[in-house]
């Protein structure tokens, strides 16, 4: 799958786009962006205000897919301040979308070397890594992220994906779990762990982390319809009834949790039906007055 690139500014994948004990065996040589005076001379005009204005034009340029363009103008602003991060890194990002890895690995390198407590430049380079093959240096990398940063959701769910990738289904559990609990909390990771442990034919351990998940998003279809196929597939029907009917409220277009819904209802007891009738209503009408 793609890998998205972090912008210095947040932590959340943007829609553009460790450290190892021994460094040198990742990158081979230290790298580090030329002399000013060597650099080859851009078309930007460097009598612009300051590196700031240098560094916003070099956003525009990313955001109409100029990527040649815009790394010119971040080399640029670079030029006027060496230690300026947050350039090192959207040219790396712009790098990375040209597949010119070895200059992406470049400027995050130089990023860390202005800026080494920034959990930013570490992560981008465990994707650059995963976008070279190279899961071993990229999972040492997220690691590093995660030492930098203990709260870096993307390194979590980055680190289960490869451990689940490699059959270490506990480990990648465990991150998923540690990735759902940063704040502000995430269902998502909790839905992939239960799914992990329902693989693994631990089914109450699944059904918790769905339940789990729930509790954090009362919203999540998904979520939903996981717990409700493992109660169905438990035979306990009156739960899986209701969670079903979740599901199928938070998505309507989900065809396979309809018909479990449906088998599973008429497996009810009279009785059954009716307290699930009773309560479809008081959800129908919590959602009406909450819209």
């Amino acid at each position: 799958m793609p890998t998205e690139l972090l912008s210095n500014s947040t932590h959340e994948a943007c829609s553009f786009g460790w450290i190892h004990s021994d460094r040198a065996s990742a990158l081979q040589t230290q790298p580090t962006l030329p002399d000013p005076k060597r650099r080859r001379t851009t078309s930007i005009n460097l009598s612009m205000q300051n590196a700031e204005d240098l560094f916003n034009r070099g956003l525009e340029f990313k955001n109409v897919n100029d990527y040649k363009s815009a790394i010119d103008a971040f080399n640029s602003a670079i030029q006027l301040q060496w230690s300026f991060t947050a350039a090192y890194i959207e040219a790396g990002n712009c790098a990375s979308l040209l597949r010119d890895f070895n200059l992406a690995l470049k400027f995050y390198s130089s990023a860390i070397e202005t800026d080494p407590v920034s959990p930013v430049p570490y992560y981008n380079i465990g994707l650059t890594f995963l976008d070279l093959q190279n899961q071993a240096d990229a999972i040492k990398w997220f690691q590093e992220t995660l030492r930098i940063d203990p709260q870096y959701r993307a390194a979590y769910i980055h680190l289960a994906q490869q451990h689940a990738a490699a059959r270490h289904d506990r480990l990648a559990i465990r991150l998923l779990i540690k990735a759902a609990y940063v704040p502000p909390y995430m269902a998502a990771p909790l839905v992939a762990a239960g799914k992990l442990y329902y693989q693994s034919t631990f089914e109450l351990q699944a059904i918790r982390c769905f339940e789990r998940a729930v509790r954090i998003d009362a919203w999540n279809g998904d979520a939903y319809f996981q717990l409700g196929f493992a109660e169905w597939r438990k035979g306990d029907f009156a739960r899986a009834t209701r969670s079903l009917s979740f599901a199928v409220n938070a998505d309507p277009n989900n065809k396979l949790a309809a018909t479990l819904l449906r088998r599973a209802y008429e497996r009810l007891t009279p009785k059954q039906q009716q307290v699930d009738a009773i309560q479809e209503s008081l959800f129908n009408d919590s959602v009406l007055s909450a819209a």
